[in-house]
């Protein structure tokens, strides 16, 4: 372009300057498209990660949960079979703290006292129906004994159950706390991964604002410049023109003998 004003071939000039300018435009929107193009894809990679944590942060909690729920649900099966082995027992375990049979009351013992002085007075007849007394009276106490025994057995049966229930219930509440200590927990794990991602993102935007204000800048510094060299003000000012300007004057100047 210098060439060109040096020989005053200022089309040519004025040609090679626009053609310098867009080739200028140009490469500044091909670093521009290439900025943007890497904000874009600086993007799709923060979200391709953040899609990819939250992908293993479900796995792995859900796997957590699974967890959970499995030992609680162990712990209650227990729980119910400790008790389902103490009712099988309870029976044999009440039999067991009474004597097999019941102790002789008073009026056992006196009709045992009688018989024996029957048989030792040779009086047999009499002996037998004392014995046979005897035997009836210890058979209506057995009965008796027995009964004694199975009240034993239904009161601890319904101790059992209520003390099953009671453990079933403080365990319910334990259960409904720890599946609330484990959501808590989650939710805020979950937080701390959203937050992160969220900041990456927010300060990408911002760069792309910032990118997109100074692009705009740039531009409109480019266009003002691009309108100012082609008004016919910067045509007159360029210093081909002045000088061709002066040529012309000192040549209408009559000269002084």
């Amino acid at each position: 372009m210098k060439d060109y004003e040096s020989k005053d071939n200022l089309i040519e000039a004025a040609k090679a300057f626009k053609k310098i300018e867009k080739l200028k435009k140009t490469l500044r929107t091909k670093k521009n498209l290439e900025k943007t193009s890497k904000f874009i894809k600086d993007k799709k990679t923060v979200d391709d990660a953040y899609n990819t944590q939250v992908t293993l942060f479900n796995t792995e909690w859900d796997e957590k949960k699974k967890k959970l729920f499995q030992d609680l649900r162990k712990e209650e099966e227990k729980l119910k079979e400790k008790y389902k082995e103490e009712k099988k027992n309870l029976k044999e375990k009440v039999y067991k703290s009474f004597k097999p049979k019941p102790k002789p009351d008073q009026e056992y013992l006196k009709l045992k006292q009688v018989k024996s002085a029957l048989i030792k007075q040779k009086e047999y007849d009499k002996a037998v129906e004392y014995d046979q007394k005897l035997k009836s009276y210890a058979a209506k106490q057995q009965v008796k004994f027995e009964e004694i025994k199975n009240n034993k057995v239904e009161l601890e049966a319904e101790r059992l159950e209520k003390s099953l229930q009671r453990d079933l219930e403080n365990f319910d509440k334990r259960k409904k706390l720890e599946i609330f200590e484990f959501q808590r927990k989650r939710e805020k794990e979950f937080g701390h991964l959203e937050k992160r991602y969220k900041n990456t993102s927010n300060h990408l935007l911002l760069s792309q604002k910032t990118l997109k204000r100074r692009i705009s800048e740039s531009e409109k510094l480019v266009n003002q410049s691009c309108a100012k060299a082609n008004s016919p003000q910067a045509e007159l000012e360029k210093p081909g023109n002045s000088g061709e300007k002066s040529l012309q004057g000192d040549e209408s100047t009559p000269s002084v003998a």
